[in-house]
């Protein structure tokens, strides 16, 4: 990848391991700035990391960032290691864009888990719930060039009528979700990997917005 668009790959992965829980716990963060500190500087040295702009470089700083938070929360070590691990690997092994996006979003998945164990010791099952919609409509949207459209819109259509009967996505949601699946349903080539990076923050803007005007 050139390397601006190399850059927006990073960006994608620090906004994805950082927005959702830094949006949904602002009541809890404002007490524990360490914590935040630690947090935010993990997620952006992790992003930097996918630049692949000595890489090594920023790993080992995502290192000393998951000592502090494993410092501050001991409980969260197995969490930072299988990160870390991850991280390496990911960002070292040659696979399909796909596949690889895949991963990386469930990656991202564990880095905000990471966030609710550190601030709030759990992971409510209500934000599951909207980080399971969030992912699943990412990952359609990532297939979505090697799926029928037939099977993309029932897909799509699933995913937004899942969200509503659980009562985790109003009107304003599902219209901005919807909106996104249906750019997206036309290219029958895959976009650009950093495209596909952006879209679960961009899903959780819709969210989280929507669900603030009621």
């Amino acid at each position: 990848m050139p390397k601006i668009t190399q850059l927006f790959f990073g960006l994608g992965i620090a906004l994805q391991a950082a927005l959702f829980p830094w949006l949904t716990l602002r009541p809890v963060w404002r007490d524990n700035q360490t914590l935040l500190l630690g947090l935010i500087g993990l997620a952006i040295s992790l992003g930097l990391t996918y630049t692949h702009w000595h890489s090594l470089w920023w790993l080992g700083l995502s290192s000393l960032f998951a000592i502090l938070l494993a410092g501050l929360q001991p409980r969260l070590l197995p969490l930072l290691l299988v990160q870390l691990v991850l991280t390496w690997l990911l960002t070292t092994q040659k696979m399909q864009t796909p596949t690889l996006l895949s991963l990386v979003f469930g990656q991202m998945l564990l880095a905000q888990l990471i966030w609710f164990f550190a601030l709030v010791h759990s992971l409510p099952i209500y934000n599951l719930i909207d980080l399971g919609l969030i992912y699943l409509a990412a990952l359609i949207m990532l297939w979505q060039p090697r799926l029928p459209r037939w099977g993309y819109a029932l897909l799509g259509l699933a995913v937004l009528s899942l969200g509503y009967g659980l009562q985790r996505l109003n009107l304003g949601a599902i219209i901005g979700m919807a909106i996104i699946f249906l750019l997206l349903a036309f290219p029958k080539k895959s976009l650009a990997p950093w495209v596909y990076n952006v879209l679960p923050v961009l899903l959780s803007v819709f969210m989280i917005v929507a669900r603030s005007q009621g």
